[in-house]
């Protein structure tokens, strides 16, 4: 949400006026209640939570409902991995006791599983409208971290090999990376 508030109202970006915005937005809606480009401004514009969450759901069965026409639809593989990310989001997030990360006990909160496979099914779509993608591998890796360290281990050797070395995430691939292999060996 706050970036895209940046791109959106700030003097270094697009710089517009965010009520003239929403009053455009929601002229619009009126309209078309099925206008997929305002409810996806909508939905980003919202805070991570089950608003987000269901707000992306409506952009997704929008662009689905009126097809390859949308000129959103080539762009659903972006939309399925922000809607995975805001389903992972929305979902509360086991935080372990500093004991249990010293000592490595295994007495952490519990991952909520449902909320982990809806987002990986979200990931998963997106993958479907685009292979490769690699924002959607990464996310899709870090996920699978949850669930298993051989498929994340997997997903992460498929997302470097994918992504340019100068890519933001790479650093990021590699620390995980080395962390698992470091799990498998304990």
């Amino acid at each position: 949400p706050s970036s895209t508030s940046t791109v959106l109202f700030d003097q270094s970006w697009l710089n517009l006026s965010k009520a003239k915005l929403n009053q455009l937005i929601t002229s619009q809606l009126q309209a078309d209640p099925t206008d997929s480009t305002c409810l996806l401004l909508t939905a980003l514009q919202l805070p991570y939570g089950d608003s987000r969450v269901r707000a992306l759901q409506q952009v997704v069965a929008a662009i689905l409902q009126h097809g390859p026409g949308d000129w959103l639809y080539q762009h659903l593989h972006h939309i399925y991995c922000y809607l995975g990310w805001a389903i992972w989001k929305a979902s509360p997030q086991p935080q372990p006791s500093l004991a249990s990360r010293i000592f490595k006990r295994t007495d952490q909160p519990p991952t909520d599983l449902r909320a982990l496979a809806k987002a990986l099914t979200a990931m998963a779509s997106s993958l479907m409208y685009k292979q490769g993608h690699i924002e959607t591998v990464n996310v899709t890796a870090f996920l699978s971290k949850k669930v298993s360290e051989v498929e994340a281990i997997r997903q992460f050797e498929h997302f470097l090999r994918l992504a340019p070395e100068c890519a933001f995430y790479v650093p990021d691939a590699h620390f995980y990376l080395a962390a698992l292999y470091g799990q498998q060996q304990d």
